[in-house]
């Protein structure tokens, strides 16, 4: 009965679940500190392998970059789906900025998601970021008291959400705005962050950004990239390693080290639909707070923008006022 033990581990396959990989390195929530799990990471040279995170609590802005087909909205959603099954609405809260195919709309039914805007929800984009703006004010406000420490603020005891913003294909977004939002971008991305908040882009490409932006992003992710010099732009020491070309495989920096990794997904494609809408009905159970959605005096009101305030027949609601919305 003696067997010989490999000397290598196994490639990472290309379909590989979070949940399950969450339990195969029997990752664990630690308290104050919001790590969200996008995939597996291959250390051949030390034969060994391990979770790619993201630490919010970091407050570190973060770019994927990727070609159309390289799997950018997988990961996105891989990253919300671990967010909002990890950790309560009042720990962690997104908006989505959905300039891509607008498949992240399904996640809007997530108590954690405030909105998710698509291209030509003008009214909508103009107020999101005023909102965003003076949620910066008043946060900077309440954190003066503690030396403008947003940790300091979290461990003492106190409740304030990251605000994590996803902008998907910022080409999509600068494109249609035609600079409008440069300069906000810029303070926001760089003043968020001193306030718990944090900004997640996708690109194409390391050209797809101005290069003043792209300093006020610290973690970078590379999936495929239809031009290779790309990864010398975003990584120290990349030599010759490129990522596989398979769906959903990239390059990521960890410790000061490059490694290939795998983007997990959320269930097999054809569950998706139906396991999110299950996952949506036993997070709305568990977490009473909503993140706030962007207001806006629609054309058409719909049931369900206004069926939180419906509770019973004393108070009826008919409409929304436009001023206060």
């Amino acid at each position: 009965n003696l067997k010989s033990k490999n000397l290598w581990l196994e490639d990472i396959p290309q379909d590989i679940y979070v949940n399950e990989i969450r339990k195969k390195y029997f990752e664990r929530k630690n308290k104050n500190i919001v790590e969200v799990v996008i995939g597996e990471y291959d250390d051949p040279s030390n034969q060994r392998q391990g979770l790619v995170k993201i630490d919010l609590t970091k407050r570190e802005n973060v770019i994927i970059y990727g070609n159309a087909e390289s799997g950018k909205e997988t990961l996105l959603s891989t990253l919300i789906y671990d967010v909002i099954t990890n950790y309560t609405s009042t720990e962690v809260q997104l908006y989505v900025l959905d300039f891509g195919t607008e498949a992240l709309k399904i996640y809007k039914k997530a108590p954690h998601v405030g909105d998710v805007i698509f291209m030509g929800d003008d009214g909508k984009l103009e107020t999101f970021f005023e909102m965003i703006q003076a949620m910066i004010k008043q946060r900077k406000e309440i954190l003066s008291n503690y030396n403008g420490d947003y940790n300091l603020y979290i461990e003492e005891g106190n409740v304030m959400p990251i605000i994590t913003i996803i902008i998907n294909n910022y080409e999509g977004f600068d494109e249609a705005y035609e600079n409008k939002y440069d300069d906000l971008i810029l303070t926001l991305t760089r003043e968020g962050a001193k306030c718990g908040m944090v900004f997640v882009v996708t690109a194409s490409s390391t050209s797809a950004m101005r290069y003043r932006l792209t300093q006020n992003f610290s973690k970078k992710i590379g999936l495929q990239l239809n031009d290779e010099n790309d990864y010398y732009s975003m990584f120290d020491n990349v030599k010759n390693k490129r990522p596989t070309r398979v769906f959903g495989r990239g390059l990521v920096s960890i410790e000061n080290d490059l490694f290939e990794f795998q983007t997990a997904k959320i269930c097999k494609h054809v569950e998706y639909n139906e396991f999110l809408e299950e996952t949506f009905k036993r997070l709305n159970k568990e977490n009473k707070v909503k993140a706030m959605p962007v207001p806006t005096l629609p054309n058409k009101i719909e049931l369900e923008d206004f069926e939180q305030y419906l509770s019973d027949i004393t108070k009826v609601p008919i409409g929304l006022v436009k001023k206060n919305l």
